[in-house]
C-alpha cells in the first residue's frame, strides 16, 4: 500500500504540474523555445522542485500561478526514505483521503481497500501542522529581518523572502535571487529551516512513535465539545 501511494501521489503531481506549466508559461517564459522544448521543459519546471533544485528558467520572471504552483511542490516535497525535505507525498495523500473521509461521513481513512490507523494519521496532521508553523514562523522572521517588517513596502522582496523559505524547506535549491542579499541573521534562519525541512518531520514521527510505546496514562479527562466553522 505505501509502494502504490507513493508512486500514484508522485505521478499525480508530476502530471498536473506539467499540465499547469505548460499552460501558465507557454507564452510567457518558454515562448522562445520550440514545442518540443517547451513540453520538455514544463516537466523538467513540475519535477525539480520537489528536491531536484535546477532550473531552466528565471522563477524572478515567471508567472504568479508559476511562482505559486512551485511553492506548493517545494511544500509537499518527495517521499518517505528519500533525502527530499517537505512535508512528504504520503502526508499530502493521507491529509487529502481524511477530508474527504470526514466529508463523507467515515470514521477510518481508507487507502486502495485497506484502513490507515489512526495513529498514522494523527502523526501525519502533527507534521503538517508543525511544518506549516516552522515555515510561517520563519517567513515572518525574514521579513523582519531583512527590512520588510520595518515598514518598506518592497512586494518583490516579500515574495522572493517567501519563495526563499519554501525552497529551503523542501530542500530543493532554487531561489529568485534573494540568497546573496539576506543577512547574517537571516541566513542562519534559511540553514535553520533546511535542516529542520529535512530532519524535522523523521524527529516528529520518531518522538511520537516512543511516546506511544512508553504507554497510555491510566485515566482519560472527561470530555467537553468545542463548536467548529
Amino acid at each position: 500500500m505505501h509502494t502504490r501511494t507513493v508512486l500514484g501521489t508522485t505521478l499525480v503531481l508530476i502530471l498536473i504540474g506539467w499540465l499547469l506549466f505548460l499552460t501558465f508559461e507557454w507564452a510567457h517564459s518558454l515562448a522562445y523555445l520550440s514545442i518540443t522544448d517547451r513540453v520538455a521543459n514544463a516537466l523538467f519546471l513540475s519535477v525539480t522542485p520537489r528536491t531536484a533544485g535546477f532550473s531552466t528558467v528565471d522563477y524572478a520572471s515567471v508567472s504568479n500561478a508559476s511562482l505559486f504552483l512551485t511553492m506548493v511542490l517545494m511544500l509537499v516535497g518527495g517521499s518517505p526514505g528519500s533525502t527530499a525535505g517537505g512535508l512528504k507525498t504520503t502526508t499530502l495523500t493521507l491529509l487529502v483521503l481524511l477530508l474527504l473521509a470526514r466529508l463523507r461521513g467515515l470514521r477510518d481513512v481508507l487507502v486502495l481497500d485497506r484502513t490507515v490507523p489512526r495513529e498514522t494519521i494523527q502523526r501525519a496532521t502533527s507534521v503538517a501542522m508543525g511544518g506549516l508553523a516552522v515555515l510561517g514562523s520563519a517567513i515572518f522572521l525574514l521579513l523582519v529581518t531583512e527590512g520588510t517588517g520595518a515598514g518598506v513596502a518592497d512586494r518583490n522582496n516579500l515574495a522572493q523572502l517567501i519563495f526563499e523559505a519554501h525552497s529551503a524547506f523542501g530542500t530543493v535549491g532554487l531561489s529568485m535571487g534573494a540568497t546573496p542579499e539576506l543577512t547574517t541573521v537571516g541566513r542562519l534562519i534559511v540553514s535553520g529551516l533546511m535542516l529542520f525541512g529535512r530532519l524535522g518531520p523523521i524527529v516528529v514521527v520518531a518522538a511520537m512513535g516512543v511516546a506511544q510505546r512508553r504507554g497510555r496514562a491510566s485515566f482519560r479527562y472527561g470530555e467537553e465539545d468545542v463548536i467548529l466553522g
